[in-house]
């Protein structure tokens, strides 16, 4: 079924109702809502519910927050980082983004690839081969697990932001690599 026929439903309809309140009601409960831009704060506001003008926040891209962060690692003047913050888990799609990274540092051979994951843990096996495979061992590197500061850290220094992802519930690290001016 597509949306509109589920839409034409009794069931289909309460339950979109039900979504609708609930995400009004966190709106109303939230200290603060964040908006990509002004266009999908009016769209929701017409469309669904309010939020008040002292509770709403927009992240426009291209304008960074200030965020302190440290990433212990420099970053030479002649790379080009593209960076994937994300936890370990098989929907993340880490083949994909490093078989990418083969053809992007064919064009781009200054381009780096950081990933916030440890090669070293037993799922990512396949993933050592495959970088190995393609000759990647020196392209993408493997920073691990990062706290809060080194993640920010890392965003401030890296040239652009790489979400792969096949399903996301919200994808924080989306948000965060706006927040910090990333494309």
């Amino acid at each position: 079924l597509d949306r509109s026929a589920v839409q034409k439903t009794l069931p289909g309809r309460m339950r979109m109702a039900f979504k609708r309140t609930l995400a009004g009601l966190g709106a109303r409960l939230a200290d603060v809502v964040m908006f990509p831009t002004q266009t999908m704060y009016e769209y929701v506001v017409k469309k669904y519910f309010h939020v008040k003008r002292n509770k709403r926040f927009y992240n426009w891209f291209g304008k960074p927050l200030q965020i302190e962060g440290e990433f212990p690692r420099e970053k030479p003047e002649c790379e080009k980082w593209l960076c994937y913050v994300t936890l370990p888990t098989p929907y993340k799609n880490f083949e994909t983004i490093i078989r990418a990274m083969a053809e992007i540092s064919d064009r781009v051979p200054q381009a780096r690839l950081l990933l916030t994951i440890d090669l070293d843990e037993t799922w990512a096996l396949n993933l050592r081969r495959l970088i190995k495979e393609l000759g990647l061992d020196e392209i993408v590197k493997c920073v691990g697990t990062l706290g809060e500061r080194e993640v920010w850290g890392l965003l401030a220094k890296a040239d652009a932001f790489l979400y792969p992802s096949v399903f996301e519930s919200f994808g924080h690290p989306m948000v965060e690599a706006m927040a910090s001016g990333l494309p």
